[in-house]
């Protein structure tokens, strides 16, 4: 159908209306949202507030260490005296000479420190004596035999208590106050006079030696050593700053049984000893049991210093030897010694059991130390056959010594003896124990009067000048 004219017109009038409407709604809105929203300046920059970094903060420095140096060792000392729980954070170790002012402090300060730290400390004691002139290995002997018997910390209070009177107590003493702490004298005394003991108080000498405090009193704090003077506010500022480094370490996860071994982490090994005073060398010490040592021959006082067994054979020529200086040896120290002499008949000269039988035959004849002189004195006599009639010159009936030495009468006593030789040890003769300390082969008097002399200082006599 053909539009009209007309209706053309009014078609683009209308259309034409339309364009204008929307151009005016344009027009009208741009300066509207222009208005609304503003013009961007691009040479304006965006500014950001920045926000400030929190403060640090600033944590107290700890304070400085008042340990002298630091040291690796362990901490347990095999057979020494301690008290506390094992793996306590604070492994305390006292090494101590009881005749200096510092042990004095130190044992006033030991029972203040277990009630300030309960269950924190373990506290071990190893000994330094002075190698002077003194009787201080002599009262570690002591301190170490109360240990043994378990009343090693009352003994020390025991101890203590006597104050000036400490350098002078005697053996008899000791047993005093062993009984004061509820320990029986008889068993207190055989303690202190076990030989090998000494074998202990050495290793601590040579311990001390090795860190150049011989004769001194030190304190360590789990290897850390402190020097004196130990006032009471000095030690427990040292043991404050070690309590607060172990918590530190428990608080960081390390578990009790390693604490020690994080402390030693930062020590340095203890220094070897070139050479250790001749006292104190590594040595085997050894005990001759009582039974031993029941019936043989003794010469000397019961009380005596020190005690010598000899395990000898009269047809050795070693032997003959040992016996010139061991006779020197008790001339220049008649009230010091007491000397046992055990046959140990090994058998290279034909006479040599019978020997032994013959001197078994004197003692029970009550001539022993006669025959024990002249066998060795006239040594070559006896290496010739002559030993019925040397038998005859100290009152011995030589027609009774030969039967009891054909029908062997004592030879199970000789060969008990031989026994208790093996079991000491004996491999050759002659064989001498000087307090324990076993000396092989013939010495000279010089060498034998330098070992009495180191013995005897460690029984508490002083050494002759």
């Amino acid at each position: 159908m053909a539009l009209k004219p007309q209706s053309r017109f009014h078609n683009l009038l209308f259309n034409s209306n339309l364009l204008l409407r929307l151009a005016l709604c344009f027009g009208l809105l741009g300066p509207v949202a222009v208005l609304s929203t503003g013009c961007p300046s691009p040479t304006t920059p965006k500014v950001t507030k920045r926000t400030p970094p929190p403060a640090r903060r600033t944590q107290p420095k700890p304070p400085p260490s008042p340990f002298a140096k630091q040291y690796k060792f362990p901490a347990v000392s095999i057979l020494s005296p301690s008290r506390g729980p094992r793996f306590a954070p604070l492994q305390v170790l006292e090494l101590v000479n009881p005749l200096t002012p510092e042990a004095q402090q130190l044992h006033q300060l030991r029972s203040k420190l277990w009630q300030k730290y309960p269950g924190l400390i373990r506290w071990t004691v190893r000994f330094s004596p002075n190698l002077s002139n003194d009787r201080s290995y002599w009262h570690t002997r002591a301190m170490f035999a109360s240990n043994r018997l378990g009343i090693f910390w009352s003994f020390l209070d025991q101890w203590y208590s006597k104050g000036n009177a400490q350098a002078s107590l005697t053996h008899q003493d000791m047993l005093k106050l062993a009984e004061q702490c509820g320990a029986d004298p008889q068993a207190y005394e055989l303690k202190l006079l076990y030989e090998p003991h000494k074998m202990l108080l050495d290793r601590d000498m040579r311990w001390a030696h090795r860190l150049k405090l011989t004769g001194k009193t030190r304190l360590f704090v789990n290897g850390a050593l402190l020097q004196p003077p130990y006032t009471e506010e000095r030690v427990l500022q040292a043991m404050e700053w070690a309590k607060m480094r172990a918590f530190t370490l428990i608080r960081q996860g390390v578990p009790s049984r390693r604490l020690y071994d994080f402390w030693l982490r930062a020590g340095t090994a203890v220094p070897r000893a070139s050479k250790y005073p001749a006292a104190i060398r590594p040595r085997r010490y050894v005990h001759v049991p009582f039974q031993h040592i029941e019936g043989t021959p003794v010469r000397g006082p019961g009380d005596a210093a020190i005690s010598i067994v000899e395990y000898s054979d009269f047809t050795c020529r070693p032997c003959r030897k040992a016996y010139l200086s061991l006779h020197q040896l008790m001339k220049k120290y008649p009230n010091k010694i007491r000397f046992y002499f055990k046959t140990y008949p090994i058998g290279a000269h034909a006479d040599s059991y019978r020997s032994a039988e013959l001197a078994a035959a004197a003692q029970a004849q009550k001539k022993f130390w006669p025959l024990y002189d002249l066998l060795f004195r006239e040594q070559r006599k006896l290496l010739d056959g002559e030993m019925l009639q040397l038998a005859k010159r100290v009152g011995i009936d030589p027609r009774w010594i030969s039967g009891e030495l054909d029908r062997k009468s004592f030879l199970r006593q000789v060969i008990i003896n031989k026994g208790h030789g093996r079991k000491m040890g004996v491999r050759g003769v002659p064989l001498i124990v000087i307090d324990g300390r076993k000396v092989y082969g013939a010495r000279n008097l010089k060498q034998l009067v330098e070992i009495a002399e180191q013995e005897l200082w460690k029984a508490g006599y002083p050494k002759t000048p």
